[in-house]
């Protein structure tokens, strides 16, 4: 259609039609809300016939044109493969600005982007479950000690190591030293023992059944389901699991905390020493299966 005037009135008529009208000036369209920096306009459209008889401009909000920015907050967390994003709003006009956020930078240089560790090992470090050996280092293929493994668990559980008590229950655990009262904790919370002897064995290195037993003590108390399992029988060195790890090595199986230790073929490894890139995938795992520590 043209638009036209009549008698002074805007009015509409369609192209090959013979009639015309006068336009009915009653539908106000809000086309661009006015920012701080920006103006808008309002459009005053004829209700009949959709035809455009006015506009009114709106002024910009802050006579300076500047915002009234809230702090930013960040929308998208940025990770050590991915760029975030962070938002902030203009408390005046409600315009809103979106920033990229750039990658977290991978401190440690034997921890290759694209690995099978790669992920839940900077997401232990990012958590602060467990440190790099070095600045630069995380130690992917070194062993890990039982020492170590429950100063992990006290972390996940967000055990106030201070205020535990020390109590000389083992001859290899003093008063004072590092691991002394993460030790203290999970004896206590039931997760370990010792490991006879009168020891508790904090520089051994802990074994994949070991885990197996320490998780599932840890899970039991945190109130997991525990009827989750695997079939291990039909692992090739599934003999070689003891006894008393075989409950929880099946339950640790079943929910993906433990996985072959040989790629393309089923063997637990059960006796083999577990490295810290293998405890780092185990506790990732554990932690989306866990309740919220208290």
């Amino acid at each position: 259609y043209t638009i036209k005037t009549v008698n002074g009135v805007p009015a509409a008529q369609w192209k090959g039609e013979a009639n015309t009208h006068v336009c009915t000036a009653d539908e106000t369209i809000h086309a661009l809300a006015p920012t701080c920096s920006k103006f808008g306009f309002d459009v005053v459209k004829c209700t009949e016939c959709g035809a455009v008889i006015s506009y009114d401009v709106l002024d910009q909000i802050s006579p300076t044109g500047a915002h009234n920015w809230s702090e930013w907050t960040v929308t998208a967390e940025p990770t050590f493969t991915a760029e975030g994003e962070q938002t902030r709003t203009c408390a005046n006009c409600g315009e809103t600005e979106t920033v990229v956020v750039a990658k977290k930078v991978n401190p440690f240089t034997d921890v290759a982007l694209g690995k099978w560790y790669t992920e839940p090992c900077l997401w232990a470090y990012e958590n602060n479950y467990m440190s790099g050996l070095t600045a630069t280092t995380f130690g992917p293929n070194d062993k890990l000690t039982r020492a170590q493994f429950v100063q992990i668990l006290a972390k996940l559980e967000g055990v106030d190591l201070s205020k535990v008590e020390y109590q000389a229950k083992f001859t290899d655990v003093p008063a004072g030293k590092w691991f002394t009262n993460a030790v203290m904790w999970a004896v206590d919370f039931g997760v370990t023992g010792g490991i006879g002897e009168g020891m508790f064995g904090p520089n051994v290195n802990v074994t994949r059944a070991q885990l197996a037993t320490f998780f599932s003590a840890y899970a039991t108390k945190k109130g997991c389901d525990m009827t989750k399992t695997a079939d291990i029988s039909t692992y090739s060195d599934y003999a070689k699991v003891p006894n008393w790890a075989k409950t929880a090595m099946s339950w640790a199986v079943g929910n993906n905390l433990i996985s072959s230790a040989v790629s393309g073929q089923k063997v637990l490894d059960a006796n083999g020493n577990a490295t810290r890139a293998q405890v780092a995938v185990m506790f990732k795992a554990f932690a989306a299966i866990i309740p919220e520590a208290e």
